[in-house]
């Protein structure tokens, strides 16, 4: 044993050994020919920068748990980019086992040393000042709110009455009465939609200025609860820069802008999220809950749970989790969470059934099993006779190969809705699960390479899909674009919307890979200082709910709960403990 473990340190420290692996690993994963010059450079970088005297100092000075969190998520994060780019690998058989191997040991080696400058900064950096707040948190946060309008404004009226897209269309007409209720988009948010339309068409008297109102009204809860977040971390008494930053990440960054204009059950759902995680941050250093926190707790769950359908499954999810973490205020979440989860189900049940709504038909929530299945077949994987006929009750088997995307399942879905009986699958799930376990036992590997090429956008950073539109859907029904801006200013805003595909770096802020790894670093940091994780919680479960059963590859909007509540997570990594001396900046402080 001891040999085995000095042979690992003898390969993991020796720099040639080391150099090697890494070279080998970057060169392999980014496609490049083991002639090409730029190899020469990179061994010579990696080669001063692992000889470097800092590298070696921080390594001396990190404590065991730091060391083991680096370690971890070094893993991880090698894992991710190895599957990321498994298609780039050209070997077969043990020559690729020993490719995948080398890869992973050589990305490993490589971020173990740059996660573990990264942690080992972060973990004693602290963004809490000691500087006297000049202003009153309620002006600050009247502030923040009106400069995210004003910074979102101009977006508003160059793609008025808003951006409109499919789905949003589709929802409209069901709040204005054109369609009948469906839950495949969330009822709730139809309603409160079918209200401010209404104010809307009722003051004004047209179909756009109706749907403006449901636009500008959606600009205001996502710009207050921006505000409210900022105004924590000044209560917190965060420097200046964190401050001034945060404001330009929502106001100025170009997405948060466009989401804020368009009708969109995610745009709703990152404001939620957001304050339910400040809710839960606040419970981890209250030893007695306040009224406000509860409220926002238990009004920011319900929300989760009915404003997604993969929301009510990520509460579940986290319900465990909190009441292990918040130990403190155990009996409370318990409460909530039994209330929360309790209107929920009146909510899906008795509430909808007594409104007539329709719920999303049975392939809606079948993404990924459908794709798994869907690839096998489309890598010409073989089907028993049974199997077969079994799968053609569902869909038409003889055009899945032909309809197949591997980094989007609508094609399935449609095949299924065109070709299938769904209410045969809802009728003999057990069977159809006993198909999906015979095939997946049978062709591992494809369903493997199914999962990765489904779900890689929301794990590995290098993938491009689109993340914003300004889209107005045609209608029938009197909604149309009335742009309130020249067209040369909609020519320069479309190129600002569109630069980062062009700068490298700024386009990692529109990747959803780079958000997560970015979650799992702060994660990671907030354990080094010993702190609790619960707030993290709600955004992990929701991209673990993506994981499983998620439509599309890389669908920006579906996690954008990730990228408003970023700026707390730095908050949490990033600060020292508030010491006892301190004022108290419960959310009871902060309603007085």
């Amino acid at each position: 044993m001891e040999k085995w473990k000095a042979q690992c340190v003898f390969i993991t420290h020796n720099i040639f050994i080391r150099l090697f692996f890494i070279t080998a690993a970057v060169v392999w994963t980014l496609g490049l020919q083991t002639s090409n010059v730029f190899v020469v450079p990179l061994v010579i970088i990696l080669w001063f920068f692992l000889k470097s005297d800092r590298i070696q100092t921080i390594r001396q000075g990190q404590e065991k748990t730091e060391k083991i969190v680096v370690n971890l998520i070094a893993g991880v994060f090698a894992a991710f980019w190895v599957m990321g780019n498994y298609d780039v690998y050209q070997e077969k058989g043990i020559f690729l086992i020993i490719q995948y191997a080398v890869s992973m040991l050589g990305i490993y080696l490589l971020l173990r040393e740059c996660i573990g400058i990264l942690v080992y900064k972060l973990s004693r950096c602290n963004l809490r000042s000691a500087d006297i707040q000049k202003i009153s948190p309620f002006r600050l946060g009247i502030c923040v709110f009106f400069i995210c309008i004003l910074c979102w404004l101009p977006y508003f009226l160059a793609y008025y009455p808003g951006i409109i897209t499919d789905d949003a269309e589709w929802q409209l007409e069901q709040a204005i009465g054109l369609r009948s209720f469906s839950n495949h988009q969330p009822w709730i948010h139809t309603m409160f939609h079918r209200l401010f339309y209404k104010i809307g068409y009722y003051l004004f008297h047209t179909v756009n200025a109706g749907v403006a109102v449901c636009v500008v009204v959606q600009m205001g809860v996502m710009a207050a609860a921006f505000a409210y977040l900022i105004t924590t971390f000044y209560r917190e008494h965060m420097k200046r820069g964190f401050l001034y930053g945060c404001v330009i990440y929502f106001a100025l960054i170009p997405f948060h802008a466009l989401y804020a204009i368009t009708l969109w059950k995610d745009v709703a759902m990152g404001a939620v999220v957001l304050c339910f995680s400040v809710s839960v941050w606040r419970m981890t250093g209250e030893r007695k809950v306040g009224i406000g926190t509860s409220l926002i707790f238990l009004i920011m769950g319900l929300l989760l749970c009915i404003l997604r359908s993969n929301g009510f499954y990520a509460y579940l999810l986290c319900v465990p989790f909190f009441l292990l973490f918040l130990k403190r205020n155990r009996r409370s979440i318990l409460l909530f969470s039994v209330m929360t989860i309790a209107l929920t189900l009146f909510y899906k049940g008795p509430v909808l059934k007594y409104y007539g709504v329709t719920p999303p038909d049975t392939i809606e929530s079948l993404s990924i099993p459908a794709q798994h299945i869907a690839r096998v077949i489309a890598d010409d994987g073989t089907l028993s006779e049974k199997q077969e006929k079994l799968l053609s009750k569902a869909v038409d088997v003889s055009q899945i190969k032909k309809e197949y995307d591997p980094a989007l399942s609508d094609p399935i879905k449609t095949l299924v809705r065109q070709t299938g009986n769904q209410e045969y699958i809802a009728e003999h799930k057990i069977d159809y699960f006993k198909l999906w376990i015979e095939l997946g036992i049978e062709h591992p590997s494809t369903y493997l390479k199914a999962q990765i090429d489904q779900t890689k956008g929301y794990w590995y950073p290098d993938i491009q899909y689109w993340v914003t539109t300004t889209m107005m859907k045609e209608n029938s029904w009197g909604m149309y674009r009335d742009s309130k801006m020249p067209g040369c200013v909609l020519n320069i805003m479309r190129f600002v919307e569109t630069l980062y595909k062009q700068i490298p770096i700024l386009g990692l802020l529109w990747s959803i890979g780079f958000y997560t790894w970015t979650m799992i670093l702060l994660a990671g940091v907030t354990i080094c200082r010993k702190k609790s994780i619960a707030p993290f919680f709600p955004v992990a479960a929701i991209l673990l709910s993506l994981f499983i059963a998620t439509p599309v590859q890389a669908e920006f909007r579906y996690s954008y709960a990730m990228m408003t509540t970023i700026p707390l997570f730095i908050m949490i990594a990033c600060s020292e403990e508030k010491r006892q001396d301190e004022e108290n900046s419960s959310i009871d402080t902060m309603l007085q």
